[in-house]
């Protein structure tokens, strides 16, 4: 599921036609305004993951590191979104839903973006929180970790992660697995 995705199967089931490119700027001007409205009256909505900020603070400092978001969003909404939180998008390496049907097209912009500046990347370590990520590590063969905020770090585990947190706050732990991680289990 991606925001192109959801979008096209919802306006082919409604209307019997493709989206046009019009209809998707218009709908994501509309998306972007009512997320804005949203975070403004329902604030908790939008809170960040305890310790993710001052995480990716922490990673960017590292020169060694390399950092990148992949996001099954629109790239104009997921903006706002980070932005809110405060994240630094600075050389920061991404890839959005807009053009990508599926998640693995949506990591590998992403992959490519961070390899185009680093070519000498060794190791990609995948952060997500939902089943999908899980999947899409697995069929990317790429090491994963969890992040459930909900405390339900049974649900990734259930799916084959190894490796599953319930937020960013034990630094040590969050490092210790993106040294050791590995891709899902089948």
């Amino acid at each position: 599921m991606t925001d192109d995705t959801i979008f096209s199967t919802v306006i082919r089931d409604q209307f019997g036609r493709e989206v046009t490119e019009s209809e998707v700027i218009d709908f994501k001007n509309q998306f972007v305004g009512k997320i804005a409205y949203k975070r403004v009256r329902n604030p908790e909505l939008f809170e960040e993951v305890p310790g993710a900020v001052s995480m990716i603070e922490y990673l960017q400092a590292e020169k060694e590191i390399v950092l990148g978001i992949g996001t099954g969003g629109w790239k104009q909404p997921a903006m706002v979104k980070l932005k809110h939180l405060g994240f630094d998008l600075t050389d920061m390496y991404m890839g959005f839903a807009d053009g990508n049907a599926t998640r693995e097209m949506i990591v590998e912009e992403a992959i490519q973006s961070a390899r185009t500046a680093h070519a000498d990347i060794e190791r990609m370590v995948y952060v997500g929180d939902a089943v999908w990520d899980v999947k899409t590590t697995r069929n990317m063969g790429l090491p994963f970790i969890g992040i459930r905020r909900n405390r339900d770090v049974e649900v990734l585990e259930k799916e084959g992660a190894n490796y599953v947190l319930s937020d960013y706050l034990d630094d040590e732990k969050f490092l210790e697995y993106v040294a050791i991680a590995k891709s899902p289990r089948k």
